[in-house]
């Protein structure tokens, strides 16, 4: 009863610390321990994963003079702070694995080749049991084994650093333990793909638990790498998320594992096939509803990417989209992180899986859908029709990974993280909609609007494999500054008079689709908040977005509007289908012209698509690959 009395009468946070000016001039283990003493703060520590912040949980009474001195305390050793409301019974992480059981797998493997006799074309067999959710979004037979052979050649012969791709996975709410990949699987691992897991202890109460194998990472891990994974040659690596939370000490759930996946230093992507849900509706109150809005989680993420230029995080969008309650189905927590690539799901049918999340109360949305349906697993966990945006995540992730060592010297340009984002979003084809939902149809599919942003429910639309190339052979690489001349792809380039960018110019033909994507790191300045409105539709106000926005034009010679995307986020797309033929300009602005940051750094990309373009109008049972590819063209003759 005086636990109860004492939780009504507080309220509760947890968030950041750093510094304002010069950090060099502190000693950090001093400045710990002035916030560890300080009435208010229930528990601090240093970070282990962002450098300069401090980890702190502290209560204010209500009514009381507590967050005046605390402020004050701030400002006297010039610190700021960034604290979110927390509930003291906070729920835990689990994963939402779906799964059903009525398709009978056939286990044949073939060795040798594939031939396609139409298109005089010839490529390497490997085994490919998820070729039928691959084919969907463009990742036929015929690519995978082009893209496989392409990695095992830079890896093994030209000395080329393997791609490491970590699976962070929540603990089994049956066994806590489990939580790591099975490397004893031979079905789906053997010795051309690397596993290794963190096998360190994990404390619960007064006992120490060496962490196990489950299946859900071992299937999640099975898509990424492995025989019969996106590519066989990247490595995987199994972490268990520490998924404990306690008001009174506060646990990112992230720090050691960061701190782990820093010291593998191959490590490139982060894979988060799992999510943080209520165990059931009559538990959500105000305070469980906070994580709906820009939040901790979401803030940690933010933090560890703007200043990790190499590492990327995936995560999976989460499978509440038929959820009864509106705001159940959106996007929370950690997936609300503006720096991470959300992923929702997509059907064979190409539409928006009816349980992927969607949508968000933030100026978030998923960045891209991948299949996530009707997934079959066999060898020791046998499991049919499985389906969740747990799947969806690693198919990306595993394309990404191909990416880094195909295209590694776009990716030293910058930012991984940026340029990653601005490849798929314009790596992408439309989702598909009931005919109900459409407003026409001609002799080439849908009519395909214009769209600006990413759409709230599926982003940019459907991963669409067989884009990547012509994506980075547009890629340009924007350090922008207030300055007159920036730099793209490392060459000085003048900004118009007017302050504005031109970036290319193009010539589309009428029916061309054109997609154009611009991405940057989320950065919000430090400042001393308490996010304590929880309820609002609307980001946390401690955000300043004007001073970090940048937006995207397109010209079309002759008309005096543009088609202009100005989202209030940190990803700008614009798709149009031309209706005559035109010149275009791709303009780059900068919403304010003051800028906090010495440069910021931007990635920007295109293509270009002459006919409206439908996987599921192709067998995609077929060994050989799509006889046309996306422009029409007669696919390359080896």
């Amino acid at each position: 009863m005086i636990l109860l009395m004492i939780l009504k009468i507080n309220e509760y946070y947890s968030g950041f610390i750093t510094f304002k000016g010069n950090v060099a001039i502190y000693d950090h283990d001093n400045i710990l321990k002035l916030i560890q003493n300080q009435p208010q703060v229930l528990s601090a520590t240093k970070s282990i994963a962002l450098e300069n912040y401090y980890l702190v949980t502290f209560a204010f009474k209500k009514n009381s003079e507590d967050q005046n001195q605390f402020d004050k305390f701030l400002d006297k050793y010039d610190l700021v702070g960034d604290f979110y409301p927390i509930d003291p019974n906070q729920e835990e992480l689990f994963i939402q694995p779906y799964d059903d059981s009525d398709v009978v797998p056939n286990r044949q493997i073939y060795p040798g080749f594939n031939h396609d006799y139409i298109n005089k074309r010839i490529w390497e067999r490997y085994p490919n049991n998820f070729k039928k959710n691959f084919s969907i979004n463009g990742y036929t037979d015929y690519e995978r084994s082009n893209a496989i052979t392409d990695v095992r050649q830079k890896v093994l012969y030209e000395n080329q650093e393997r791609i490491g791709v970590a699976i962070l996975e929540a603990s089994n709410r049956e066994d806590r333990t489990k939580a790591l990949i099975d490397t004893e699987d031979y079905y789906y691992f053997d010795k051309e793909t690397n596993v290794t897991n963190n096998l360190s202890p994990y404390k619960e109460g007064n006992k120490y638990y060496l962490p196990k194998p489950n299946d859900h990472a071992t299937k999640v891990a099975a898509i990424v790498s492995g025989r019969h994974g996106v590519n066989t040659y990247h490595d995987l690596y199994g972490l268990r998320l520490d998924t404990s939370t306690n008001s009174s000490d506060l646990y990112s759930g992230l720090e050691d594992e960061i701190a782990y996946i820093k010291r593998m230093k191959n490590i490139k992507i982060v894979n988060n096939s799992w999510g943080i849900l209520h165990k059931k509706e009559s538990d959500l109150n105000n305070s469980n509803r906070n994580w709906f809005n820009y939040n901790y989680y979401s803030r940690y993420l933010d933090l560890l990417t703007a200043n990790e230029r190499e590492l990327i995080f995936v995560k999976s969008a989460g499978n509440n989209g038929d959820a009864v309650k509106d705001y159940l189905k959106n996007l929370s927590n950690f997936t609300l992180s503006y720096n991470s690539i959300v992923v929702g799901s997509n059907d064979r049918a190409e539409k928006l899986s009816s349980f992927s999340s969607r949508g968000s109360l933030t100026y978030n949305a998923p960045l891209i859908l991948a299949t996530g349906e009707k997934y079959n697993f066999w060898g020791k966990y046998q499991e049919y029709n499985s389906q969740g945006t747990s799947f969806s995540a690693p198919f990306v992730s595993g394309v990404i990974a191909n990416t880094l060592v195909q295209y590694k010297e776009m990716y030293k340009l910058g930012i991984n993280s940026i340029i990653a984002k601005a490849i798929l979003g314009v790596s992408s084809s439309n989702v598909k909609k009931a005919k109900s939902e459409l407003s026409d149809l001609s002799e080439n599919g849908p009519e395909i609007s214009t769209q600006v942003g990413l759409n709230k429910d599926y982003g940019v639309g459907l991963l669409n494999y067989r884009k990547i190339k012509s994506a980075f052979d547009n890629l340009k690489y924007i350090r922008w500054t207030n300055n007159k001349q920036v730099l793209v792809n490392n060459i000085w380039t003048n900004k118009e008079d007017d302050r504005t960018l031109p970036v290319a110019r193009l010539k589309l033909k009428k029916g061309d689709e054109l997609r154009i994507s611009l991405s940057w790191l989320f950065k919000p300045k430090n400042t001393t908040l308490y996010n304590t409105k929880k309820n609002e539709a609307i980001l946390t106000d401690s955000i300043d977005y004007s001073l970090q926005d940048f937006e995207l034009y397109l010209y079309k010679e002759g008309d005096k509007l543009p088609v202009q995307s100005t989202s209030r986020n940190n990803y700008e797309f614009i798709k149009i289908r031309a209706n005559e033929d035109a010149n275009y300009k791709i303009v780059v602005k900068k919403w304010r012209n003051e800028n906090p940051f010495n440069q910021t750094e931007l990635a920007l990309s295109w293509t270009v698509s002459d006919k409206y373009y439908s996987f599921s109008d192709y067998p995609s049972e077929l060994y050989y690959s799509y006889p046309y590819d996306l422009y029409g063209n007669n696919s390359q003759i080896f």
